[in-house]
C-alpha cells in the first residue's frame, strides 16, 4: 500500500499489526515513517519522543543509562521537544551517561572502545551488522534485548528524530540529535551519512562530501551516502565520476529506484538522452513496488495450528 502511495490505508493496517505486536521495533519505526507521510514531520516527532521514553524506561536502570525526567510523560507541545536528560543541545550529558555502556564487553569479548580510548571501527561495524542481519526477524523492545542491540536501537532513534527535524528545517535540533547518536556510535556510517545530510542543508558542500566519503570508507556499499555523493559530484560537473558511483549502487541493488532516477539525471546532463529515458522508465516501474521501508525489515511471522 505504501508503494502505491496509499499511506492512510497502509497506516490503518500497520496500527492493527502494532495492536497485536505493540513492542515490535520495526513496526514502530515504520509507523514513524507513515505518520510523516500522512500528517507531517510533527506527528513523526511525537512518536520519536515516545520511543525514546520507552527505550529509556527499559534500559536506563540496568546498564547505567542516564535517567530521563518524569516530565517527559507530558505531551509534546512543539516540534522542538526537549529531553532534559539528555537534551538535544547538551550532548555531553549523554556522553557522560553512556561511558560505562560503551565500555561494556560485547559477546565476542571486544568493546566499542580500545584500551587506549580510541573508537574501534571494527566493533562499530560488527554491532550494526548484527542488527542488520536480524532486521528480517522480530526485534522486540524489552529488557531482554542485548546491550549491543540496545545501543544500535538508541542510535537509530536519534537519527530518525534528526531526520524529522531536518524535514522541518530545524538544523539546530537536528544537529543535537546527530550529536546524541554520535555519542553512542561515533563511527556508524549512518551517523556519518546524516552529518552529510545536515551539512548539505546548511550549504556546507565540502563538509558534506567529506562526511559521505567517510561513511563509504566505513561501509563501501552504503547506497544512501553514495547516491548523495554522486549528486554533489553531478552538481560540481564531475559527471563521469557521478555516473560510476551510481552504476555501482545499481549493481549492488538493481531494485533501487532512486539510484536509477539519479543515474538518469546524470546521463541527461551528459547529453545521453535515450539512456536517461531508459533509466527514468526503470525508476518509475520500480517505484510502484517499493514500500516506504524495505520489505526485508518487516518480520515474517508464522503461526502453527494444532489440527488434532
Amino acid at each position: 500500500m505504501s508503494a502505491q502511495k496509499k499511506y492512510h490505508d497502509a497506516l490503518e493496517v500497520l496500527e492493527a499489526a502494532i495492536r497485536e505486536y505493540p513492542t515490535d521495533f520495526n513496526l514502530l519505526l515504520m509507523r514513524i515513517r507513515l505518520k510523516g507521510e500522512c500528517y507531517g514531520a510533527q506527528a513523526s516527532l511525537t512518536h520519536c519522543h515516545g520511543m525514546l521514553i520507552q527505550w529509556n524506561d527499559l534500559f536506563n536502570m540496568q546498564d547505567g543509562f542516564v535517567d530521563l525526567d518524569n516530565t517527559l510523560n507530558e505531551p509534546v507541545k512543539s516540534p522542538s521537544f526537549s529531553l532534559r536528560k539528555p537534551s538535544f543541545n547538551e550532548s555531553n550529558k549523554l556522553n557522560d551517561g553512556t561511558t560505562s555502556l560503551k565500555k561494556v564487553a560485547l559477546a565476542d569479548g571486544t568493546s566499542l572502545y580500545d584500551e587506549d580510548g580510541t573508537s574501534s571501527i571494527a566493533a562499530s561495524i560488527r554491532i550494526e551488522k548484527a542488527l542488520s542481519e536480524s532486521a528480517s526477524g522480530t526485534i522486540i523492545l524489552n529488557a531482554s534485548v542485548s546491550t549491543s542491540t540496545a545501543i544500535v536501537l538508541l542510535c537509530k532513534l536519534w537519527l530518525v528524530t534528526a531526520e524529522c527535524f531536518m524535514k522541518l528545517g530545524d538544523t539546530t535540533e537536528a544537529s543535537g540529535c546527530i550529536l546524541e547518536a554520535s555519542a553512542v556510535l561515533p563511527l556508524s556510517p549512518d551517523v556519518l551519512y546524516m552529518r552529510g545530510r545536515l551539512n548539505e542543508l546548511q550549504k556546507n558542500v565540502k563538509e558534506a562530501i567529506a562526511c559521505y566519503e567517510s561513511a563509504l570508507s566505513v561501509h563501501p556499499n552504503h547506497c544512501p551516502a553514495a547516491q548523495r555523493l554522486a549528486l554533489l559530484y553531478h552538481e560540481d560537473g564531475e559527471l563521469i565520476l557521478a555516473e560510476k558511483i551510481l552504476r555501482s549502487c545499481i549493481q549492488n541493488d538493481s531494485s533501487n529506484h532512486t539510484a536509477w532516477n539519479d543515474l538518469g539525471l546524470v546521463l541527461e546532463s551528459s547529453g545521453r538522452i535515450d539512456e536517461s529515458v531508459d533509466c527514468y522508465t526503470a525508476s518509475l516501474q520500480l517505484e510502484e513496488t517499493s514500500p516506504i521501508i524495505p520489505f526485508t525489515s518487516i518480520p515474517r511471522l508464522f503461526k502453527a495450528y494444532d489440527n488434532s
